[in-house]
């Protein structure tokens, strides 16, 4: 009797500890995202009362990091404007206009060297349209065309984007490069402008004569991207934590995949890479990563939280950075 009792109690240890093994391979699931209700079958989720695929878990999962990370309000507006600036990209002077018989003036050599494209009262209609694009797009300084040999056809607004500066060709500049190896639209690293030497970003893209189909390449579109308006972002979003309208002690940056300070929410002149190469909370976000890390930057010990921006063939990295007193 007492052996039957020891061999059922063998079995019933050896199942439960079955069932808590079992238990142990779901726990991951439900901790990944903390809602009241989550399963899963195959690749399709149940959130309580919805029903997702894997793609729309993910944003879920990314909102519900980014909220924790107290980042997402910023996120949210940084990705809506590169969401429009990408519209504009991939559709030339937003599709409202058609390139099939572009250019529609014959670009002189006297052109060139009088006026760095063509006259301000030639191709008045492209030229309005580029005004309302802008007057839509503060987060753009101004939108030039180009000709399939890099020579700048048009600029708005004509004063000074076209008017100031000596250089009316392009064709060696890496974003032009880009967009004629990829047939897409393609984003510079921060570069310092030929009219003005402000520092800026170039979005640059095909103008299809077919746009639809994307055939027969007539041009390139230029988007030069305005930093003030991101700088702008980055402090309204600091003064929003801070009380009674006086900033936070929080700083935030957006910076390039290649290290350089896009914007800040502090006024500096020491746009030094290396202030945020060294950095794994980059380092990180470059891998495509959202998250928190402590770290140290010139010996002061810093919470940083991180999520990167795709734009174009590239990224932005959005690091917001807590002093640890």
């Amino acid at each position: 009797m007492i052996v039957k009792l020891n061999i059922i109690l063998f079995f019933s240890v050896f199942l439960l500890i079955g069932l808590v093994t079992l238990v142990g391979h779901f726990v991951p699931i439900a901790n990944a995202l903390p809602t009241s209700q989550i399963t899963q079958v195959e690749n399709t989720i149940f959130l309580g009362n919805k029903v997702m695929n894997k793609s729309q878990i993910n944003e879920v999962s990314n909102s519900t990091i980014l909220k924790q990370l107290g980042l997402y309000p910023v996120y949210q507006q940084l990705n809506n404007t590169i969401a429009s600036l990408m519209a504009i990209a991939e559709n030339p002077l937003n599709g409202f206009i058609s390139f099939d018989n572009f250019p529609l003036v014959d670009l002189t050599n006297e052109m060139k060297m009088r006026y760095h494209g063509i006259p301000s009262d030639q191709e008045i209609e492209k030229r309005d349209l580029a005004k309302d694009v802008l007057a839509n797009n503060k987060a753009l300084l101004d939108i030039s065309l180009l000709l399939p040999n890099g020579d700048r056809y048009l600029a708005e607004p004509y004063y000074p984007y076209q008017t100031n500066g000596s250089v009316f060709n392009f064709a060696h500049r890496d974003h032009f490069k880009g967009v004629m190896e990829t047939n897409k639209p393609y984003l510079s690293g921060v570069l310092e402008a030929v009219t003005t030497d402000e520092r800026i970003a170039i979005l640059a893209s095909p103008i299809y004569s077919d746009l639809e189909n994307q055939k027969s390449m007539v041009g390139i579109q230029i988007l030069t991207l305005n930093f003030s308006y991101f700088n702008n972002l980055l402090q309204s979003a600091i003064l929003r934590e801070g009380l009674n309208n006086t900033l936070s002690n929080d700083t935030m940056v957006i910076v390039d995949s290649n290290g350089t300070k896009i914007a800040g929410s502090f006024s500096s002149s020491n746009d030094n890479k290396t202030e945020f190469v060294d950095l794994q909370s980059y380092k990180n976000a470059k891998d495509g990563k959202s998250g928190s890390l402590v770290e140290n930057i010139n010996g002061r010990s810093m919470t940083i939280s991180f999520a990167p921006v795709d734009i174009a063939q590239t990224k932005w990295i959005l690091l917001s950075i807590s002093p640890n007193y």
